[in-house]
């Protein structure tokens, strides 16, 4: 995983499979195509000998790889979001007028408006997919796990937060359509 912990909550990560000897999606899009990106495994049926060398090959299947997903995410922008958070969360909890030291999470999601494909997409805390690869101390799954910062969560799709003042276009929006208001009227 290139980007790392950037890029964790849209592509997600594998683990091994509690039903299988396979590697398959544990979150993220790695679970949700799982078996779109899967493959076949491939493998050789091999004669030994007493000492338990190989003697021949009697039969061979190669593997066959998975299929490949393409994102609509822009690399550069989804890295740039990532660090654009984290700056604005650090910023709001040490901010010397009014400071927020419990803005420890937040999401940024990107969108063409003309396609609505997803560009950006960044859930903070995050954590590193690439650990995954090579196994987990406690401590580091403790971690993963912290009840009040959750960074297994992907806040920009899976949280639900009260809509405040982005629904208010919605709203205006109607009212125009509803002929309840005018663009000239003013509301305080």
């Amino acid at each position: 995983y290139p980007l790392g912990e950037a890029i964790a909550h849209v592509v997600g990560y594998v683990g091994a499979s509690e039903t299988s000897n396979r590697i398959e999606g544990k979150k993220g899009l790695e679970k949700q195509y799982d078996t779109y990106l899967q493959g076949e495994d491939g493998g050789k049926q091999v004669e030994v000998n007493a000492r338990g060398t190989w003697a021949k090959v009697i039969g061979q299947q190669d593997p066959v790889p998975g299929s490949n997903l393409t994102l609509t995410i822009d690399a550069d922008l989804q890295a740039v979001a990532a660090e654009a958070l984290a700056t604005t969360m650090e910023k709001v909890r040490n901010n010397p007028g009014e400071a927020f030291p419990n803005a420890k999470t937040g999401a940024v999601v990107a969108i063409d408006p003309r396609t609505g494909e997803v560009l950006a997409m960044v859930s903070l805390p995050a954590y590193d997919p690439n650990k995954f690869a090579v196994g987990l101390s406690h401590a580091e799954w403790n971690a993963l796990n912290d009840p009040v910062l959750r960074p297994l969560i992907n806040r920009a799709a899976a949280a639900a937060y009260p809509p405040g003042s982005v629904f208010k276009p919605v709203t205006a929006t109607a009212a125009l359509e509803e002929g309840v208001t005018t663009p000239a009227e003013k509301i305080y």
